[in-house]
């Protein structure tokens, strides 16, 4: 007679309940290979069967949220603006305060750092309390264009306060207006401006006729071409043709001169009006950028608007410049004076 084992009802539950776990998570290999000598839970097991266990992963420490980035700088409002100019005119030297709104420099970007600005003002700025005062480069264009004897004209549909301060501009005249203008003048302002130029330079050296029309393309320009820029380029071609600056620089030093040249288009290429001079090394826009005539102008406008930049990275031809055009600069002086002298006036009467 055989041998039959007996097992208890609770021990065949229990491996009832191993062969379902065994099989659980290989249901697709092992179930349609041999059903019957496997099972799948809750499906040809009987009676009570155990649940696999569920793999416990470890809780994540919490997080703290991350701080999001503030976009751009840091405006105060006008009540915060009002409280910080206080601050800005109650410290430091006059000297140091007209310094300051001469440039822009580490401008606060997040609320929370102002404290930075009231340990080292000199070092940091809020937008609308120490950058540039309002107004700064527009005096300067139109100290510029006085000096270069050169009358701008524009597009009617350009606000004429697109270019800041108080450069005097005209309105380019209609075909049926052209007739109260100079024949001279006229020639000038009917010539084509290049489909690809935001601004050109005309002039009649004969009989001494000079002009600058702006097109409507600079409109709305938040890079190296915004309108001051480009105006304070084409005030540069007027100060050139005028004077013949440009980069004869005045010293007969041929090596000399090829050096500071050198440093001038580092400084043009990097950080005035930025282009890849490898990349247009050997092309048509390169030897353009390249070009003397256009070299001293993109320079000269860097002088107007980013004086600071021009005299530390290219000081060997600002210095040479400087003594060639007293009378120029004397005026920059003046007017940037007169600038900062208005708005700290103005800070301190809480405007």
């Amino acid at each position: 007679m055989g041998y039959v084992e007996k097992r208890s009802k609770h021990a065949l539950a229990v491996d009832r309940g191993i062969q379902a776990k065994q099989i659980h998570k290989s249901y697709t290999n092992n179930y349609k290979r041999s059903p019957n000598n496997s099972d799948v839970e809750d499906y040809d097991t009987k009676g009570k069967t155990i649940p696999p266990p569920e793999d416990k992963k470890p809780t994540p420490p919490p997080q703290k949220p991350k701080e999001k980035k503030p976009i751009g700088d840091y405006i105060p409002t006008e009540s915060e603006r009002k409280v910080l100019l206080k601050e800005f005119t109650k410290n430091g030297n006059p000297i140091q305060l007209h310094k300051d709104l001469l440039t822009t420099k580490n401008v606060i970007r997040d609320k929370k750092d102002v404290s930075k600005w009231k340990k080292n003002p000199n070092q940091y700025d809020i937008r609308g309390v120490d950058t540039r005062a309002k107004g700064l480069i527009g005096n300067r264009i139109e100290t510029a264009r006085k000096y270069a004897g050169v009358d701008v004209y524009v597009p009617k549909k350009i606000n004429k306060n697109i270019f800041g301060g108080n450069v005097t501009t005209n309105t380019i005249p209609s075909r049926k207006d052209m007739v109260n203008v100079s024949l001279i003048r006229r020639g000038l302002l009917k010539g084509r401006m290049p489909k690809s130029s935001m601004g050109v330079f005309t002039s009649s050296r004969m009989y001494d006729d000079r002009i600058i029309k702006i097109s409507s393309k600079v409109v709305g320009r938040t890079d190296s071409y915004t309108p001051q820029r480009v105006l304070a380029h084409e005030i540069g071609h007027a100060i050139d043709s005028k004077k013949h600056q440009t980069l004869d620089f005045g010293n007969p030093n041929k090596y000399h001169n090829i050096k500071i040249r050198e440093k001038i288009s580092t400084v043009l290429s990097k950080k005035i009006t930025p282009y890849d001079r490898e990349k247009y090394v050997f092309s048509n826009y390169g030897r353009y950028r390249e070009s003397r005539d256009e070299q001293f102008a993109d320079w000269f406008s860097g002088l107007i608007t980013d004086k600071s930049v021009v005299k530390k990275d290219s000081k060997q031809f600002y210095n040479i410049f400087k003594s060639g055009n007293k009378p120029l600069f004397s005026a920059l002086k003046k007017s940037d004076k007169l600038t900062t002298s208005t708005f700290l006036k103005n800070a301190k009467l809480g405007f």
